[in-house]
């Protein structure tokens, strides 16, 4: 059920970047192409240039494109890019064996990464974010964590973000742990044996 489920879920993201690729992104540069033609008002055509950046790297997130040839650290980096205008942000990569993840591993800890990052910027108001991952011939750890307000983890009711971070965990047959304090900031700890 629980692979089901996940397996569903990415096919119709998948369905959808390849919609707002073939249909939103083809239409906006044709528009955009029309407005260079005709140069009309340049302010139109940067704001169909920015739409088109935006709906493509939407559709990236949804399904990253040559998943199958890009490393999981090159994964997350090309996630954490757009958001360092807004956070500083630390990453150190540890990979002490030559890892040939699979690609369904590679999507799901690729969720699991964008769903912390959209928790940091809605609701920690953090000004600093750390990510560090560690990748041996045996197991993979991920540490995450923000220095933002920060809450109680007993009495923060689950809200469908957590809820899908911790079904992707179980999925992967993971451990996920998330230590916070009230105005010191977060942390989530993920545990995956190869």
């Amino acid at each position: 059920m629980l692979e089901t489920t996940i397996k569903t879920q990415e096919l119709e993201r998948h369905r959808i970047a390849a919609d707002i690729h073939d249909e939103l992104i083809g239409k906006l540069t044709a528009l955009k192409m029309e407005q260079e033609i005709t140069q009309k008002d340049p302010k139109t055509i940067e704001a169909l240039h920015q739409s088109i950046n935006i709906a493509r790297r939407i559709s990236h997130d949804l399904s990253p494109p040559l998943i199958e040839f890009t490393l999981l650290p090159d994964l997350i980096k090309e996630l954490l890019d757009p958001w360092e205008q807004h956070l500083l942000i630390d990453t150190k990569y540890d990979i002490r064996s030559e890892i040939n993840d699979t690609d369904e591993f590679k999507v799901q800890i690729t969720r699991l990464v964008q769903e912390i990052i959209t928790n940091i910027i809605k609701h920690a108001n953090a000004t600093r974010m750390y990510l560090h991952l560690k990748q041996t011939k045996n197991y993979m750890a991920l540490r995450i964590g923000d220095n933002g307000k920060g809450y109680d983890v007993a009495k923060q009711s689950k809200g469908l973000g957590t809820k899908n971070i911790e079904t992707r965990v179980q999925y992967l047959k993971g451990q996920y742990k998330v230590k916070s304090q009230i105005g010191k900031g977060t942390t989530s700890l993920f545990l995956f044996k190869n």
